[in-house]
């Protein structure tokens, strides 16, 4: 089953890829239309899964994916970094960077010596960008930074000191449950994602507490509660996949996330619009690679309270009942999600200041005054959730 959902949506990605490309290879669909002043280099990472279609599924996409790696190439600023809302980012230098790293490993021997050759000059010059920068408040940006950095090696000399203080830096922002720290909060999604990249750099083992605690954040049904600090609401599924051949919880979280957004509870797939098509695709790619077989996993999902306001200055309280689930996570914006036996109800994740109502029956000094049977009907008198 997950073999051929990821080999449908990948082949889906190709073909919205392959219809955006401009004449001159620029998949930033907002910046051909005049919709932005600046292209953003991160849609350019749609090369990387042409690149993987053209290794993997034997597709002649060469040309296509020159021009998207030369579009990438003209981006650059002449500090080494790449533009995405602004100028200069940090996230889009490390992203992009792996990205087409990542890609001229798998075409090199397809494309021109010309294109390859100016690809090697750029990822130099964006590699002493990343040596030389950081951004400590969210550390999945690091963590690409690491990964683009490693992924450079086989093409250009790198700084082993530079990448060692990064992945310390990384790890000292990472939470005892396996978060890491986004914005001073946490997230899951983003948590996910550094996951997946670390994974791929060796550090697999290390990944499979954290998979014990999105294991709470699973409702029954399938679809997860992952609107936290940055309000990203969705997973990594070659985080889980490369797990999977030997941790059943990972497979387990895995086969009912994907059965959910088979029965249209959700999106799996992360990309639910054009720029997370070409963002994101290729790691429905890398789950492709990494699935090593399916089995029915016996392991169960955890039931019982967990408080993690001793962990984070936020407080995130998960309680599961017989009846129902619900997921809290309070800090500047107030996020909550509740899950019954019917399936989702509720799942809110606003600015809700000065809404007495809600404060009344969800903000509270004690997570032991959260009992949930006992207010069943006051929330759905209040339209919150309608069981």
């Amino acid at each position: 089953m997950r073999k051929e959902y990821y080999l449908k949506n990948i082949k889906e990605a190709v073909v919205a890829i392959k219809n955006s490309i401009g004449s001159d290879g620029c998949l930033c669909v907002p910046f051909q239309k005049k919709q932005v002043k600046i292209a953003n280099s991160r849609w350019q990472e749609g090369a990387l899964t042409l690149a993987w279609a053209q290794e993997r599924l034997k597709q002649d996409l060469a040309l296509e994916i020159e021009k998207a790696l030369l579009f990438w190439n003209g981006l650059q600023n002449p500090d080494g970094s790449f533009p995405e809302q602004d100028r200069k980012s940090y996230a889009a230098t490390a992203f992009s960077s792996l990205a087409v790293a990542k890609a001229l490993k798998l075409c090199e021997k397809r494309i021109s010596s010309k294109v390859f050759e100016e690809c090697v000059e750029a990822l130099a010059n964006a590699k002493g960008f990343l040596e030389e920068n950081s951004n400590q408040g969210k550390t999945n940006q690091e963590i690409a930074a690491v990964s683009a950095l490693e992924e450079m090696r086989e093409f250009v000399k790198v700084d082993g000191k530079a990448v060692e203080r990064k992945k310390t830096l990384a790890f000292e922002n990472q939470t005892p449950s396996g978060f890491f720290k986004e914005d001073e909060g946490v997230d899951l999604g983003y948590a996910s994602l550094s996951w997946e990249m670390l994974e791929l750099l060796g550090f697999r083992k290390d990944a499979e507490k954290f998979v014990e605690t999105l294991a709470h954040f699973v409702f029954p049904d399938g679809t997860i509660c992952a609107n936290f600090s940055r309000t990203i609401g969705w997973v990594v599924l070659d985080q889980l996949e490369m797990l999977a051949a030997k941790n059943p919880l990972a497979e387990r979280i895995l086969n009912l996330y994907i059965q959910a957004d088979l029965k249209g509870l959700h999106s799996a797939r992360h990309f639910l619009d054009l720029r997370h098509t070409m963002t994101d695709a290729y790691r429905l790619c890398s789950a492709l690679d990494n699935c090593k077989g399916e089995r029915k996993p016996k392991a169960e999902m955890p039931f019982e309270r967990l408080d993690w306001s001793r962990e984070f200055p936020e407080r995130i309280l998960v309680v599961r009942k017989p009846r129902h689930m619900s997921v809290f996570y309070l800090q500047k914006k107030f996020a909550y999600s509740c899950w019954f036996k019917k399936g989702m109800v509720a799942n809110l994740s606003s600015n809700l200041e000065g809404s007495t109502v809600i404060e009344k029956h969800f903000v509270t000094e004690s997570p032991e005054m959260l009992e949930f049977e006992k207010r069943e009907n006051s929330l759905r008198a209040w339209g919150i959730c309608r069981p």
